[in-house]
């Protein structure tokens, strides 16, 4: 099991992994490719999880989601 963890600032959106009390840095995405610094008019973000596979072999199994929001 693990857990995927999503941080913010007003630059960058932070991506990371928490399994067995280790957290592991996924990468990074700029966010002002989602303003309208750059986009046109864009008002907001919406961050969600996707996944896709073959339907062969491993794939994800997803049990709960939890979103927290800590300002």
């Amino acid at each position: 099991n693990v857990t995927l963890k999503i941080n913010s600032d007003n630059y960058n959106y932070y991506f990371s992994l928490l399994k067995d009390d280790k957290e592991i840095q996924l990468g990074k995405a700029q966010a002002k490719y989602l303003s309208s610094e750059v986009a046109g008019g864009f008002t907001g973000v919406i961050i969600g999880l996707y996944a896709q596979g073959t339907g062969r072999g491993n794939c994800a199994k997803f049990s709960e989601f939890v979103c927290e929001y800590k300002d």
